[in-house]
């Protein structure tokens, strides 16, 4: 894991938001998978998600974590 040169990191590599991206992903292909099993036809998948990140805990500015604290997800499927 990485960060912008802002954060201090290099960006050169992924950025915790990727995890977030990669969360998603996964439950759309767990929607389909079992559609698919169940005989169910799916045209669309559509997850959109988001973090809620406290940068003074990534930055060591207080006494907060330095983590995700909450991620959610808003799914649609048609």
């Amino acid at each position: 894991m990485d960060e912008s040169l802002e954060l201090g990191g290099t960006d050169t590599g992924p950025t915790g938001g990727m995890l977030i991206e990669a969360f998603g992903a996964c439950q759309e292909i767990i929607y389909r998978a079992y559609a698919a099993v169940m005989g169910l036809q799916i045209e669309r998948v559509e997850v959109h998600a988001k973090g809620y990140l406290d940068l003074r805990g990534l930055l060591n500015l207080a006494d907060v974590p330095s983590g995700f604290s909450q991620i959610s997800f808003k799914t649609r499927i048609d």
